[in-house]
C-alpha cells in the first residue's frame, strides 16, 4: 500500500489516491485495535505501522490522516520511542518485578522465548522513526502524551 500510495500521489490519481487514504486508515486502526490496552512488548511492532502510516500521510497530505496518527501514537507508551535503552530496560525490568514478583538478575533475560534481540531492534526502529519526524510533530506527540497519561500504559 505504501508503494501504490507514491504512484497514485506522482500521476495524481485521485480515485486511488482517496482509497489508500481509506485504507491506510483503517490500517491505522486495526494497529490500535491488535496492539490491546495496557503494558506489553508487543505492542512495538503495531507502533512502527503506525509511524509508517504517519510518515505516509505527511508525505501525501492526508490530513486528517495524520492528525489521527499522531493521536493513537500518543496512546502509545512514549518509552517506546523516545528515552534511553537503559531506561527502557529499567522499566521492563520494573514491570516484571511488580507483575510476576521477581528481580531479573540480567535484563537480557526478560522473556524465556528469547526476544530480548527483538523487542530491542523494535525499540530502536520506533526511536529512529520518532526522530526522523519533523520537530513539531515531534512536539505534538509528546505534548498530547503528557496532557492525556501519566504512566506507560497504552490507552
Amino acid at each position: 500500500m505504501l508503494n501504490i500510495t507514491g504512484l497514485a500521489h506522482k500521476y495524481q490519481v485521485n480515485p486511488l489516491l482517496e482509497k489508500c487514504n481509506i485504507v491506510l486508515q483503517d490500517w491505522l486502526d486495526d494497529c490500535y485495535k491488535e496492539a490491546g490496552a495496557g503494558y506489553d512488548l508487543k505492542q512495538l511492532s503495531y507502533l512502527i505501522n503506525c509511524f509508517k502510516i504517519l510518515k505516509i500521510a505527511s508525505l501525501y497530505d492526508f490530513t486528517e490522516l495524520c492528525t489521527n496518527c499522531k493521536a493513537t501514537i500518543s496512546k502509545f507508551p512514549s518509552m517506546y520511542y523516545c528515552g534511553t535503552k537503559d531506561s527502557f530496560l529499567n522499566t521492563v525490568e520494573s514491570r516484571c518485578r511488580n507483575t510476576y514478583g521477581f528481580n531479573m538478575p540480567n535484563a537480557k533475560k526478560f522473556n524465556a522465548e528469547g526476544e530480548y534481540d527483538a523487542f530491542c531492534q523494535q525499540r530502536k526502529d520506533c526511536v529512529e522513526q520518532f526522530r526522523s519526524l519533523p520537530p513539531g510533530i515531534q512536539k505534538h506527540i509528546l505534548f498530547k502524551r503528557v496532557c492525556l497519561f501519566d504512566d506507560q500504559t497504552r490507552k
